[in-house]
């Protein structure tokens, strides 16, 4: 069972990665912390074949993606 526990506010209106303020990069930085709170298990980034896993540190500007 996967969960999910975890501050969005990062992705809200005047945070860290609001900007762009697209689907695309919401839902990459969601998927992100759902995969490191899921302790980088592959299956966690399945979501029926939307997400990629990447060697590329996505972080950008104040917006930092945890990477481990």
């Amino acid at each position: 069972m996967w969960y999910w526990e975890s501050d969005c506010s990062v992705i809200e209106k005047h945070g860290d990665c609001y900007e762009p303020d697209t689907i695309w990069s919401h839902a990459s930085f969601a998927f992100n912390v759902y995969y490191q709170t899921n302790g980088n298990n592959r299956i966690a980034c399945y979501f029926s074949g939307t997400a990629t896993l990447t060697k590329i540190n996505p972080s950008y500007g104040t917006c930092s993606y945890d990477v481990s």
